[in-house]
């Protein structure tokens, strides 16, 4: 038997009382006068003996009554062999998932208010001199260290839904790390949540011996989602006057069919486009949505459905970035080429500039969107990893062999996907064949005629592809002219012939213009139109800033700040996250006072999949990554977590009531019953 309120022991102390007043007889006795003593007749005594019995029976019963009330008061309680571990413990851990899910509907109202009020009560009957540590999934440092019972009640009534999804993993992880230093031979983790499938995907870190588990699963009434999955663009180069296509992705995760679903595409307020369907039961779709934007800077926008009572996950934010201006540089190894020169200098839109190859900057290559190059051996090694780093940070860059190129017979293979022959090939040919479904042609032309003349080509090298190659253009002789790759987070063009009007006809041609442009603004393609709360811990900044000066992270629809992580790395900075961020939204990224970048952050879509595991599921999973299972509470029905406590812990205070009240009925039938034996005899006749 163990007691929840041990303190009210203490109260044992007042058994004192009746003894002191049984030891200390205070009755007064009054004095009689009789005439003649004669006329008592048959007088019967009681015995000393038979006196001494009664008063003590009564002060027993006093004093069993009194040591029964404090006893019920103590909250005594009898443990089986199952739950006995789960009530001796000095310190316990309690884990409410306070994610997304949790705002469903359940049979008490919503599962976190169902979660939080079972804590509650949990830790009420756990007595006061117990100690708590308590872990939600914002990993919050002000739950997580020991605490008393009334601390951990206060902050168990401002948890509240919201947080981002943690795997099962990490949540055991932070357990672990919080448990490591508290000398305690067994541990209990109560796990109080609706065990999301998804949540179990990588169940692999083992807990400590010491940790056993305790599950408490919470069911929703009513699981029924439709959510914005995911969302991409159709081409990656988002530009004023030309229309971009969003690709979304939605999801009907109920039984029921949807018709005429809304979805809408909105910025600053303003509709900039809407789609109706239908959606079957169980069904994914993908919408299209164009818009064309008409103003430099951030796009930022959010698409929206309406379904209820899921809310979380309707909204899907994402940001765009249209620059002002586009940065072109040229390397050259004897002279910059003319035709590049016409086709920037003039153009407002762009800035250009020439750079021969043994003096250009390298640390400066993060300031262009387009780098064009000539390809040979000549190019130092130093050259060749700058414009593979600016690559790979997303950069746009354009690789053509020198007309006096000095190709190794090896050819050369690096890591921008090409290997370019040694000898040139003269033989007269032309371009013959476009990839025209590619993207990076889309709105380039309205149509190519049949019969068009194309340029010709006098002098080409002949390009080996690397693998995910795309020819953009072909020659009549099969060999790829013009080479797209994606590379990092940037882009790789190889043009096969030098940019001189004695290689070929192309500079001279209008496919020359529309697909430098087009380069340019591949420089300027979008990497990640949105990040994902808690799974996304880091991102990248184009900024030419020491890693070790301060940058903010700021909310654009709150006061919320804070300071993140930044490190060197391809030529950007790399900005990492020691928590999640609170909400999702738009953050913008600021040095000092002036705006850096602004991304766009979202709900973890994983959320939004409303697969449960039920108590025995949820066990099995546990059991089987090789951890301890001490109990599980069934909460699918109607009982509350009271009777569930005191089915589990036999709460025996109500016994202790009812011994007392027998005992003060037996006190009172003693003193109502057991009467001298005192009489009178007959009055002698004088």
């Amino acid at each position: 038997m163990e007691f929840l309120n041990p303190s009210m022991l203490y109260g044992l102390l007042v058994l004192v009382i009746p003894v002191i007043v049984h030891l200390f007889n205070f009755r007064k006795h009054k004095l009689v006068y009789y005439s003649d003593i004669s006329l008592l007749e048959n007088l019967k005594q009681q015995t000393s003996r038979t006196s001494k019995l009664k008063q003590l029976l009564i002060l027993l019963f006093r004093l069993l009554a009194l040591a029964a009330i404090v006893l019920a008061f103590a909250r005594p309680v009898f443990t089986d062999s199952n739950t006995a571990d789960t009530v001796k413990q000095d310190v316990s851990v309690i884990y409410v998932d306070n994610s997304q899910s949790m705002q469903l509907a359940g049979i008490r109202g919503s599962l976190i208010d169902d979660a939080r009020n079972t804590a509650v009560s949990m830790v009420e009957h756990m007595g006061p001199d117990h100690r708590f540590i308590l872990l939600t999934n914002d990993f919050n440092p002000a739950h997580e260290y020991l605490m008393s019972r009334d601390e951990t009640l206060d902050k168990l009534q401002r948890v509240t839904a919201g947080s981002v999804a943690m795997p099962m993993e990490e949540v055991i992880e932070r357990v672990n790390e919080l448990v490591k230093n508290i000398d305690q031979n067994q541990l209990v983790l109560y796990m109080l949540s609706d065990f999301q499938q998804s949540a179990f995907t990588d169940l692999n870190h083992q807990a400590q011996e010491k940790l056993k588990l305790v599950l408490i699963p919470f069911e929703a009434t009513q699981q029924n989602n439709v959510f914005i999955d995911s969302v991409w663009l159709t081409n990656p180069v988002v530009q004023t006057g030309i229309p971009v296509e969003l690709n979304v992705r939605i999801s009907n995760q109920s039984e029921d069919r949807l018709r005429s679903l809304a979805l809408r595409l909105s910025s600053n307020n303003t509709l900039l486009a809407i789609a109706n369907t239908d959606l079957e039961s169980q069904e994914e779709k993908v919408f299209t949505l164009s818009f064309v934007p008409q103003e430099f800077g951030y796009i930022n926008a959010h698409l929206s459905i309406d379904d209820y009572p899921v809310v979380f996950d309707d909204t899907y934010y994402l940001s765009l970035y249209i620059a002002p201006q586009i940065n072109v540089l040229e390397i050259y190894s004897q002279a910059p080429d003319p035709s590049l020169e016409l086709l920037f200098a003039d153009d407002s839109l762009f800035t250009y500039t020439s750079n021969a190859m043994l003096r250009v900057d390298i640390q400066r290559f993060n300031d262009y969107k387009l780098i064009l190059a000539p390809l040979d051996n000549r190019m130092s090694e130093g050259l060749r990893a700058g414009l593979e780093d600016y690559v790979n940070a997303g950069g746009s860059l354009l690789l053509y062999p020198a007309n006096d190129a000095q190709i190794p017979p090896q050819g050369i293979l690096n890591e921008l996907k090409i290997n370019i022959q040694p000898l040139p090939d003269t033989m007269a040919t032309r371009i013959n064949d476009m990839l025209e479904s590619h993207p990076f042609f889309d709105e380039m032309f309205n149509k190519i005629p049949e019969n068009a003349d194309l340029p010709s080509v006098r002098k080409h090298y002949r390009l080996v592809p690397g693998p995910g190659s795309y020819n953009l253009i072909s020659l009549l002789n099969g060999n790829p002219f013009l080479t797209y790759n994606k590379a990092g987070q940037g882009s790789v063009f190889h043009l096969a012939s030098p940019l001189e009007e004695s290689a070929s006809g192309f500079t001279a041609s209008s496919l020359f213009p529309s697909s430098l442009i087009r380069m340019a603004f591949y420089g300027l393609a979008q990497n990640k139109l949105s990040y994902t709360l808690g799974a996304d811990r880091q991102f990248t900044v184009k900024a030419n800033i020491p890693a070790d000066e301060v940058l903010r992270l700021k909310s654009l629809d709150s006061d919320f700040e804070l300071i993140p992580g930044i490190s060197q790395r391809q030529q950007q900075l790399l900005l990492y996250l020691e928590e999640s961020l609170p909400e999702a939204g738009f953050y913008g990224t600021f040095y000092q006072d002036s705006l850096l970048g602004i991304t766009a952050w979202n709900e973890n879509r994983k959320e939004s999949q409303m697969r449960f595991f039920d108590a025995a599921g949820a066990r099995e999973k546990f059991e089987l990554a090789g951890f301890e299972v001490l109990n599980t509470l069934d909460k699918s029905n109607a009982k509350s977590i009271d009777q569930i406590i005191a089915a589990n812990e036999k709460d025996a205070w109500w016994w202790f009531v009812l011994l007392a009240i027998v005992f003060l009925l037996a006190e009172a039938l003693l003193i109502r019953f057991w009467r001298s034996n005192t009489g009178v005899g007959k009055k002698n006749n004088l």
